[in-house]
C-alpha cells in the first residue's frame, strides 16, 4: 500500500496540475484562508469520512454503506468543474464554448453535492442496533458534500457577479437552488443520474415534462422540490454569511456579491 506521504504528494500534484497557484492561491475576504487551503481542508475531510465509511463496511460486512463514499466522490465533480470554469473565465475576455460547456456540466452535476442528505432514508434499512452511529456517519458525509457544493456555487456566483453585478449573482443562486431541488428529486425518486442527461435525454425530458404539465397530480413531489430548494438556499446563505465575518481594512459592508476571489473586473452595481 502507498504511504501517507505518497498519497499527499499525489494529491498535491493533481491540484497543482489542474489548478495552478494563480487559480487557487487567492485569498478570501479579510486575508483569510486561501482557496487552495479550503481545497486541502475539504480533501482532508473527504479522506476522513471515507475512512469512517470504510471502517463501517469492514465492521458490519455490508457493502451497501460504500454508496456513501461514491456519492461523496460525485460531490467533488461540481467543485472541480467550477474551478475549471473560474479559470476559463479569468483567461478569456468573454464567454466562449469552453466556459459555457463547463458551466453547463457544473449545473448538471451540482445536485450531486446536496443529494447525500437524502441518504438519510437508508436509516430505515441499514439500522441494526447502531442507529446513532449510522446517523452520524451519513450526516458527516452529507455535510462534507454540502460544503463542497457551497464552494462550487460560491465560485460560480462570483463569476456571475463580476460580469453582471451582485444582484444577478443572487438571482443566479436562487435559480440554481430551485433547479437543484428538481435534480435531487429526479435522482432520489425517479433514479436518474447526471450522466443520464446524455445517455437517456428523452426519458428525463419526458419525466420533467410530466411534472410541469400535471403539477396537481405530482403535488407531493413538487412540495419536496420546493422544500429541498429552500433548504439549499438557506444553507447557502448561512455559509455565505461566514465568508463575510472578516472585514478587510476600508471594505464597505453590505450584501453584495462574493468578495476576495480572483475576478477579471468588479461590478459594484
Amino acid at each position: 500500500m502507498p504511504s501517507r506521504k505518497q498519497i499527499e504528494a499525489t494529491a498535491r500534484g493533481m491540484i497543482e496540475i489542474m489548478f495552478p497557484v494563480s487559480d487557487t492561491g487567492a485569498k478570501f475576504e479579510g486575508g483569510g484562508p486561501s482557496l487552495r487551503g479550503a481545497l486541502w481542508l475539504l480533501l482532508g475531510a473527504t479522506v476522513a469520512v471515507g475512512g469512517v465509511v470504510a471502517l463501517r463496511v469492514l465492521v458490519s460486512g455490508r457493502l451497501g454503506y460504500a454508496i456513501l463514499g461514491w456519492n461523496l466522490m460525485l460531490a467533488w465533480v461540481p467543485l472541480l468543474l467550477a474551478l475549471a470554469a473560474n479559470r476559463q473565465h479569468r483567461a478569456s475576455a468573454g464567454s466562449n464554448w469552453r466556459f459555457l460547456g463547463l458551466s453547463a456540466l457544473w449545473l448538471l452535476f451540482f445536485p450531486n453535492a446536496p443529494y447525500i442528505f437524502t441518504d438519510l432514508v437508508h436509516l430505515n434499512t441499514w439500522f441494526r442496533g447502531h442507529y446513532w452511529i449510522d446517523l452520524a456517519m451519513i450526516s458527516m458525509t452529507a455535510l462534507t458534500g454540502f460544503v463542497l457544493g457551497f464552494l462550487s456555487l460560491f465560485l460560480m456566483q462570483s463569476i456571475v457577479s463580476s460580469r453582471h453585478g451582485w444582484k444577478a449573482g443572487w438571482v443566479f443562486v436562487i435559480t440554481v437552488s430551485g433547479l437543484a431541488g428538481l435534480g435531487v428529486y429526479l435522482g432520489r425518486f425517479l433514479r436518474w443520474n447526471s450522466w443520464d442527461a446524455a445517455l437517456h435525454p428523452f426519458g428525463i425530458s419526458r419525466d420533467v415534462f410530466n411534472l410541469a404539465a400535471h403539477p396537481m397530480a405530482h403535488a407531493r413531489h413538487l412540495e419536496f422540490q420546493a422544500a429541498f430548494g429552500m433548504f439549499l438556499l438557506l444553507g447557502y446563505m448561512v455559509l455565505y454569511a461566514m465568508t463575510q465575518l472578516a472585514p478587510s481594512p476600508g471594505a464597505a459592508t453590505g450584501i453584495g456579491g462574493p468578495r476576495g476571489l480572483p475576478q477579471r473586473n468588479r461590478d459594484s452595481d
